[in-house]
């Protein structure tokens, strides 16, 4: 039964993981989606100021100048949001209880605890009578 159980806590702890991860990579995406929106504006803008730059209308200029920096800024802000986001900590206690419960159930599964499932099974004493027995039967075939 607690191999079972074992593995299921090791299924619903990677499913709580994966849904974080798959949360965070949404949002990540978005926020580079909107980035890559400033970024395009950016050079879009900055195009223009080329442009405004040859064409000597200073007051639009500067107008041009002030929102191309401000997209390259919001630009950057949230490039960088993205790039500092990383695993949280749900996600991060998600992967340690799947972890710890994984080696839990092949500890669990392991011959060790197989011998010492099937010896609570039977019974101490039958096995040191079986025990008992093979070798009996091991020191006759020697004589």
């Amino acid at each position: 039964m607690r191999p079972v159980r074992l593995a299921s806590i090791v299924a619903e702890a990677e499913m709580l993981r994966l849904r974080r991860m798959a949360r965070r990579f949404a949002i990540d995406a978005a926020l580079l989606l909107v980035s890559a929106v400033f970024m395009l504006a950016a050079f879009a803008l900055g195009h223009v100021a080329l442009y405004l730059t040859i064409v000597p209308h200073e007051g639009t200029l500067m107008s041009v100048v002030y929102l191309l920096g401000g997209d390259v800024v919001l630009a950057v802000l949230f490039a960088s949001v993205v790039f500092l986001n990383g695993p949280g900590r749900i996600e991060r206690q998600a992967l340690e209880v799947r972890q710890t419960a994984r080696l839990q159930l092949i500890q669990s599964l392991s011959f060790g605890a197989m011998i010492a499932t099937a010896t609570r099974a039977i019974g101490a004493r039958q096995i040191i009578e079986l025990t008992r027995g093979i070798f009996d039967l091991l020191a006759k075939r020697e004589k």
